[in-house]
């Protein structure tokens, strides 16, 4: 619920072995983090990454455009 991508040169804790489980390597290794867990250290900037309904209203209302021919 709380993920985050952690952009290239921020200050943050390393991931703790629950957020590792929580999370996996493979979203760990792409920047991915989860908020409720890391701990800002410095200068750091975060992305927002698109709740799970958000994604799922977007792509519908991309199709109803299609279509439409309003693309």
């Amino acid at each position: 619920m709380c993920k985050v991508r952690v952009t290239p040169g921020s200050f943050v804790s390393p991931p703790q072995e629950k957020e590792k489980r929580m999370i996996g390597e493979e979203h760990l290794a792409c920047g991915m983090r989860l908020a409720c867990q890391a701990r800002v250290q410095g200068e750091a900037q975060v992305e927002l990454a698109e709740s799970r309904l958000a994604s799922v209203v977007r792509t519908q209302l991309e199709k109803q455009r299609q279509e439409r021919g309003e693309w």
